[in-house]
């Protein structure tokens, strides 16, 4: 068989990409019966499938009465070559104990189909590429009579890569329903990701019954209302409306049983030390204050920990004896992420522990609890996972390590001879946004595109022949659901980005390329609306880039348009902000100066369709391209590592969604600038921008210091302005002056505030955020 023929995105568009792969010229006719002849251990598997072609695309599937038990080599046997049946064509079921237990083969030829695979899960793979060769049309509602429908010849030889393919839900901050949980695992099942960890419990809700603790769902499953905006807008807004909801164990025991008739295995999370709010608000005992908390309203980090003492042991045991009732699966998750440690810091009790036992740090007293959790899940016959946070105080022996901080901890959790699946939110967390469209829903921040997703290697390169490759057992991607309002929301955020994830997890990393593979994701993105799913389209949201040619009032930006997927599309424009679609066509480069509102959208080319709109907004200011330093004065180069150019770089971002690397962030609240104009000029206006994007809203400036220098050495004061005096347009300040000639300007700007966080209990400092410094 040729190894992975080149697939064009004309041949039907296999996702994940099969392992082996050849097309033949010819097709078959998919009539309104299909025969099958089926190994005795495949005819439940084969049941499920009967109904499923029956309700969706109104084929029968026969049954034949005729089994057999042994054991066929290929499909190439001599029952496949009896091709059909009264005219019915035949499809063939063989086993074939050679083949993994993921494994499977598929061949279609003009007049029959033939599977083979050494368990059900083979064959239900099988049956999921097949399906994926019918035309998308097939997808439609149709009314009318049944239609033939047209497949390819095609030989395939299939397994995945990785053993563990993982997506996660969080239903803890974002209650859904059994349904909707029923449908997720269906998406699941259509990529071929083989496990659903369900996120149950966090601060804002707890949602597994567990009846030797019923005050977890009677009590701990409701909170009063939910955040209004983001969580770091500052000041509290709630919406005023109780969330909650959990899952009986008999919905438990039913979403279960229908994940294993989808080969998916589902991981349960409850979620401790940490994240443990909605737990000490139904049991406050368990915790080391003994007050009873309410259950969160926002999101984030909060202080309410479990104590570790005897009595909450023995409450995670019997709780965790229920959970490995309820869950046949092999893991079960912990967390043991985010722990903030304050409580245990003020706990007599804690302080005792640590005498007794000679501990010097409060990451022995994390490692001590996650030991003693995972000992219990091991005890229970199952593997414990947990975040890679639990396993910084110490060795947790016979854990598996989520890595979700970055991949280089994943890495070096399998050097030190863990499993690993790598989950790094740079690549794998889709509660981010998807692109930087305006049209954006809001996201928690970042950005994670599709690409982004597709181009993340779990083992780099350089490892791919070490022994640490075979601790590294699969990936999984992230769904946390803070900012998630509508079910739909939860499959725009996820597909197509779960899409590019099944590929990652199931093909092999040299048989990987974008080009070709977004070529399929545009086929089987239409074949998933027309089956009803929320589809993003972010993939062809139109990113604005530019290149900047002089400076001051003279600068011009070099406009580069660029989308993801970028075929078939046309781009418009409009210079004042209004709508792209009653714009001018690109057909020449653009070129901005001055103040200027740019708005763009794709439209395809074949369809008409119009894309999410994508805004660039560059300002007139001597300052652009100017020298600037920071002075005794702390700034985050973690999130924008070059902030001297982002501050004076002629554009302004206060139009788009929230990109933390596109903002100066000043964590004190106060900063130190100045800037060099290379040669003496004159100024009357000083404007800062400081909203930061589209949802978060940080506080303005209200004190700003401006002075000025011939040789940037000796400054002397221009102005001292504080809140009242200051400008203030909701996105920035300015600041008006008598005119002056300099060539250094020096700026010292606070934000003077400080908003209460409910994640420390506590009044902190707003940090200073800054866009651009604009000097006319």
């Amino acid at each position: 068989m040729t190894r992975n023929a080149k697939l064009s995105w004309r041949q039907p568009s296999i996702i994940p990409k099969p392992q082996y792969c050849t097309f033949h010229v010819g097709r078959f006719a998919l009539g309104s019966q299909l025969r099958v002849f089926t190994a005795a251990c495949f005819v439940d598997e084969i049941t499920r499938w009967q109904r499923w072609f029956k309700l969706e695309l109104n084929v029968s599937l026969l049954l034949d009465d005729v089994k057999w038990e042994g054991q066929a080599t290929s499909t190439d046997s001599q029952s496949f070559a009896k091709a059909q049946v009264d005219g019915v064509p035949r499809l063939t079921v063989e086993k074939n104990t050679a083949l993994g237990p993921e494994e499977y083969t598929l061949k279609v030829s003009q007049t029959a189909i033939g599977v083979a695979a050494s368990s059900t899960t083979g064959v239900f793979y099988a049956f999921q590429t097949l399906i994926q060769l019918i035309p998308n049309a097939a997808f439609l509602d149709f009314k009318g009579g049944q239609v033939s429908w047209l497949l390819p010849q095609v030989e395939i030889k299939d397994s995945p890569r990785f053993s563990y393919r993982g997506m996660h839900l969080d239903v803890a901050r974002r209650f859904m329903p059994v349904t909707f949980i029923k449908h997720f695992i269906d998406l699941l099942a259509l990529h071929k990701i083989n496990r659903f960890h369900w996120h149950l419990t966090d601060d804002q809700g707890w949602r597994i019954e567990i009846r030797a603790f019923p005050k977890l769902t009677e009590q701990g499953a409701w909170r009063n209302q939910t955040v209004v905006g983001h969580t770091l807008d500052g000041d509290f807004t709630g919406d005023g409306i109780a969330h909650g909801g959990y899952y009986s164990q008999d919905d438990v025991r039913d979403i279960v049983a229908y994940a294993q008739t989808k080969h998916v295995v589902v991981v349960p999370e409850i979620d401790l030390p940490g994240h443990a709010t909605a737990f000490l608000h139904a049991y406050p005992n368990f915790g080391c204050t003994g007050n009873k908390p309410p259950v969160e309203e926002s999101f984030g980090i909060f202080q309410h920990v479990l104590c570790p003492t005897e009595e909450t042991f023995q409450a995670l045991h019997t709780l965790f004896r229920e959970i490995a009732d309820l869950f046949p699966g092999d893991y079960i998750h912990l967390g043991g992420d985010e722990v903030v440690k304050t409580q245990w810091q003020q706990s007599p009790f804690v302080s005792e522990l640590m005498k007794e036992q000679g501990w010097q740090s409060y990451d022995r007293v994390h490692h001590y609890f996650i030991k003693r959790v995972s000992d219990i899940i091991i005890s229970l016959g199952k593997k414990p996972i947990g975040w890679n946070e639990v396993i910084e105080g110490g060795e947790i022996p016979g854990t598996t390590i989520m890595c979700w901080q970055n991949a280089q901890v994943g890495l070096d959790a399998a050097e030190a001879g863990y499993e690993v699946i790598m989950s790094p939110a740079s690549s794998t967390y889709f509660d981010f946004y998807q692109s930087k469209s305006v049209d954006e829903p809001m996201s928690i921040h970042g950005l994670t595109s599709t690409s982004d997703v597709y181009h993340f290697q779990p083992i780099p390169a350089q490892h791919r022949d070490s022994p640490l490759k075979d601790h590294i057992i699969g990936i999984q991607g992230q769904l946390w659901s803070e900012y998630f309002t509508t079910l739909a929301q939860v499959e725009y955020m996820a597909i197509p980005r779960m899409t590019a994830l099944a590929e990652v997890a199931w093909t092999q990393s040299e048989e990987k390329n974008w080009a070709e593979f977004s070529g399929r994701l545009k086929h089987l993105m239409q074949r998933f609306t027309y089956m009803g799913i929320n589809v993003s389209e972010s993939i062809y949201a139109t990113d604005i880039s530019s290149s900047l040619i002089g400076t001051g009032l003279s600068a011009q930006h070099h406009i580069s348009l660029s989308a993801e997927i970028k075929d078939d599309i046309t781009w418009y424009y409009s210079l004042d902000g209004s709508d792209p679609k009653y714009g001018q066509r690109v057909d020449k480069p653009l070129v901005l100066t001055g103040n200027t509102n740019l708005s763009v959208r794709a439209q395809d080319k074949i369809h008409g369709r119009w894309y999410s709109k994508s805004r660039f907004h560059t300002l007139n200011s001597k300052l652009v391209g100017a020298r600037l330093s920071l002075r005794h004065c702390q700034v985050n180069r973690e999130w924008n590592p070059a902030p001297e150019k982002t501050l004076v770089s002629g554009i302004s971002r206060k139009l788009n969604c929230f990109h933390a690397d596109e903002w100066a962030h000043f964590p004190t609240g106060e900063a130190q600038i100045e800037i060099d104009v290379m040669q003496a000029q004159t100024f009357s206006q000083v404007t800062l921008g400081y909203t930061p994007g589209l949802h978060r809203h940080f506080a303005p400036p209200r004190y700003v210091q401006l002075c000025q220098s011939n040789d940037g050495v000796c400054w002397s004061k221009v102005i001292t302005a504080k809140e009242d005096n200051l400008l203030n347009d909701g996105s920035s300040v300015t600041l008006n002056v008598a005119e002056f000639t300099t060539r250094y300007l020096k700026l010292i700007i606070k934000t003077e505030a400080t908003t209460f966080q409910r994640q420390t209990m506590a009044y902190e400092i707003v940090p200073l955020m800054l866009d651009e410094i604009v000097a006319l």
